[in-house]
């Protein structure tokens, strides 16, 4: 189960880095995004035509939800180990177990969300680029 516990706290480590240098990278562009995101995001999900400044905020907008996918991981990994780890002597508790059910649900159901837009947005054309450059 440690095993469990460091593999999640990697995964964050990574994640947390490569999201604050592609914030970094276009702090200018999310800044003149601002509000427009939002929209572009109703416009991607409900399948209307997206104009070619709409899709530069597009773009923004799936490289954002693509780097919060690792989140929903880490989430899940560290339901599990708060479920299954011994403490005590016991595997654990109803509360235990529930809790960690609670968390390990709310990531599962946040990934699909963010999964399925980001097919959305795939489907329409709209293709991030590396997170890692």
């Amino acid at each position: 189960m440690t095993a469990l516990l460091f593999v999640a706290v990697a995964l964050a480590v990574v994640n947390t880095i490569l999201t604050v240098r592609w914030r970094r990278r276009n702090r200018k562009e999310l800044a003149t995004a601002g509000y427009e995101m939002r929209r572009v995001h109703k416009a991607v999900q409900l399948g209307k035509p997206i104009s070619e400044e709409d899709r530069r905020v597009a773009v923004l907008e799936v490289e954002q939800c693509l780097s919060s996918l690792p989140t929903a991981v880490v989430g899940f990994l560290i339901a599990v180990y708060f479920a299954l780890t011994p403490h005590d002597g016991e595997a654990g508790s109803t509360f235990r177990y529930a809790v960690g059910g609670l968390f390990a649900a709310f990531a599962v159901v946040g990934f699909v969300i963010q999964s399925r837009y980001l097919l959305t947005a795939r489907r329409r054309g709209i293709h991030p680029r590396p997170l890692w450059r």
